[in-house]
């Protein structure tokens, strides 16, 4: 194919279509979650936030000894967000260590050639529902590898997500009872003047959550770098999530405890973020 149409994937420099082979059986991400993805809100036919998520991958790719070209793949995520002018779309951007080489088979050091995919696909229902709030349920921290990339790997947030109910965002806690994200969000405690949000490497740092952490001085708030205590929230207590689809939604309550109603500062947030999105 020469060109992307409805229905077809960027694997590696070619189109197909999604519904193809795109990887081999002995892909090293496929077999040990080498790699790296990238979840990005297109809306009204544009990638939101594309450098950052670029940005945030190349590190994940560094840190995991792959190299990839991403222009390429920012090129044609942006030629299948054209394709769907109106609404909102997910796109996906990933990049597998790739299968092993004739000389590693042979027991060269030679490293595998890595895959990179592009695909875009329907938002998924459940975005619009968690916008109006989500509730939280906590889970123990599990044992995360790097949770600070965002690779492959993604294992213990699947777990994590199957052990809460239904419709709930799973709040990894730990030991000493201070929440430190969801399965797929970053999370924030609003107190006062006062934002705390956890950092790395204990969570991944969400391209949503930097643009957060920068907004945060222009609304007049302090930044508090750190875990939140589960037992000092109460019925007050103002806490959100974000990610590159929601992009910012309340948590309405954890572990059946009722928050408190978004402030006029989280929808400023939100307001901010949503009219600068097709800038970021």
């Amino acid at each position: 194919m020469r060109g992307p149409t409805r229905g077809t994937i960027w694997v590696d420099g070619r189109w197909q279509l999604a519904s193809a082979p795109a990887v081999r059986a002995d892909d090293a991400g496929l077999l040990y979650g080498l790699g790296a993805f990238e979840t990005v809100w297109i809306r009204a036919g544009r990638p939101v936030g594309l450098s950052r998520h670029l940005a945030r991958l190349a590190t994940a790719l560094s840190a995991l000894a792959i190299a990839y070209p991403l222009q390429p793949m920012a090129d044609a995520l942006r030629a299948l967000a054209r394709l769907s002018p109106e609404g909102e779309w997910a796109g996906r951007l990933v990049v597998t260590g790739g299968p092993p080489t004739v000389g590693e088979a042979a027991g060269s050091a030679e490293a595998p050639r890595p895959i990179g995919l592009v695909s875009v696909r329907a938002l998924p229902a459940h975005v619009p529902r968690r916008r109006l709030g989500v509730h939280g349920t906590t889970v123990a921290d599990l044992a995360r590898t790097l949770p600070q990339l965002k690779s492959l790997a993604w294992l213990p947030s699947l777990i994590a997500q199957r052990q809460v109910p239904p419709g709930h965002e799973a709040i990894f806690v730990d030991a000493d009872g201070h929440l430190l994200e969801g399965a797929t969000t970053n999370l924030y405690w609003l107190k006062g003047q006062t934002l705390t949000t956890p950092a790395p490497p204990q969570v991944l740092p969400g391209v949503v959550r930097q643009w957060i952490t920068e907004r945060a001085a222009t609304l007049g708030l302090q930044l508090n770098l750190a875990p939140i205590p589960l037992a000092a929230l109460h019925a007050d207590s103002e806490l959100f999530v974000s990610n590159a689809l929601l992009p910012i939604a309340p948590l309405r309550a954890i572990n059946g405890q009722p928050l408190a109603a978004p402030s006029a500062l989280q929808r400023a947030l939100l307001a901010g973020y949503e009219g600068q999105a097709h800038a970021l």
